[in-house]
Order: C-alpha cells, then structure tokens, then sequence
C-alpha cells in the first residue's frame, strides 16, 4: 500500500544519493512587470478531452528541464468516472515518485521555482504567469484560490506519490496567460459549445473574458479543505 513521505527534508542526505543538478525552466515577466491575479477555482464543466496548448508547452517545458522525469498524460475519456480538469484538457500529470530521493529533489526545485515571489514581492509569481489553479503531490495540495493557507492535506483517493497533478485555468490551458504572451491575461471560462449545425468549430468560441458567472456551489468548493473540488478523481 502506498503512503506519504513523511518528510521531504534530508531525505538525498539520509539515502546517501548525491543530490541532482538542478535547472528550474527560467523566470518571464512582462514589460511593465504586471502579473495576473490568483486563479478562482474553475472546476471541469463539460467534457472535451482535448490537449491545450498551454497544457503541453507547460508538459514540455517541465520535462526539458528534469529530463530523467516522466508523462503520465494529460487527457481522459468522458466515460471515466468522477470529474477532472484531465477531461477538459487543462491537466497534466507528471510522473516522479517519492520512492525515489532523485526526482523528490526535482519536485522540490519545481514547486519552489511555481511558488517563489517575483521581485515585485508577487507571491507564486510563476504559478500565477502559468495560470496554474492547483497543485496535487504527495498527499498534499496547493490551490490558488486558497494560497494564503499554503499546502494543505489532501485526502483523495489516490495519494498522488508517484506522481504530481498541476490542473491550469482556462486563460493557463489555452496559453494565454503572460508567461506566454507577454501579457496578462484576464479570468476566461470554458469555451461555449457551437450550435448544432453551425461551421464555428467546439472550443474556440467564447473566449473573451466574461464576468464570473460559477454557481453558488462552485464558489463553495473554495472552503472545502481537502480536496480543490467535491466528486475528484484528478
């Protein structure tokens, strides 16, 4: 049965591992060092399992930085069972594992690198840039729309030690956030699904910002604190 790391500290000193050369991807801002608000939570809400561009350029870029690392992939099928971000494209599932004193170091450089302050003092500056929404690793959880209580424990089904799930916003999925383009992107919200018999192709309409429009059930799942989310299997 597979349980948490007790703890990350030490942990290449006491295995006796030499520690890994380590190259976070590099820091980007934009000119006027303007950077986009903490991402709300926006939990899936349809189903189209499609690979988002700022979903893989941000796969890419964690793997060409710790190349020893893996992909456990970005999409599952609607008939799965449970909700996910995975279902609408908007999550990645890096594949490292706390059995391996290694990749825990990599992890560590990672999540230090999303959660940093910039030099305007931004907390979780690359998250933020990234569009990063929450973080699942070692039965913990970071989550945008609670950072100010950092990590908190996370009790879902699966630990997540052999792996770290990054679900991303919709503005972070599509690449649009200022990591990216250089500039900062306002909130957007799942693209509106074309009519039937219209040529405007699914998921590339409505995404021009809109007022936040998440029931009030959505806006209550900000306060559960296990779990970024009510019925997740991420």
């Amino acid at each position: 049965m597979t349980t948490c790391l007790a703890s990350l500290v030490g942990l290449l000193v006491a295995l006796g591992v030499p520690a890994p050369a380590l190259a976070a991807p590099e820091q980007r801002s934009t000119p006027d060092a303007s950077i986009e608000a903490l991402s709300p939570y926006q939990g899936q809400a349809t189903c189209d399992p499609v690979v988002r561009a700022g979903v893989a350029a941000f796969r890419d870029l964690v793997l060409a930085a710790y190349p020893a690392t893996g992909d456990s992939g970005i999409l599952r099928a609607c008939s799965v069972g449970g909700t996910s971000e995975h279902k609408e494209g908007r999550a990645w599932d890096w594949r490292v594992s706390t059995s391996n004193a290694v990749q825990v170091a990599q992890v560590d450089d990672l999540l230090a690198w999303l959660m940093a302050p910039d030099e305007q003092g931004n907390a979780a500056a690359m998250a933020r840039r990234l569009g990063v929404m929450y973080v699942i690793w070692n039965c913990r959880v970071w989550k945008s729309y609670q950072a100010a209580k950092g990590w908190q424990p996370y009790v879902g089904s699966s630990p997540h030690t052999d792996h770290v799930h990054v679900s991303f916003s919709w503005a972070g999925a599509y690449g649009r956030t200022s990591y990216w383009t250089g500039q900062v992107s306002p909130v957007l919200y799942a693209p509106v699904k074309a009519a039937p018999g219209s040529a405007t192709p699914t998921a590339t309409v409505g995404l021009t910002p809109v007022v936040d429009r998440r029931s009030q059930v959505d806006r209550r799942r900000g306060a559960v604190g296990s779990l970024p989310g009510p019925w997740r299997r991420h």
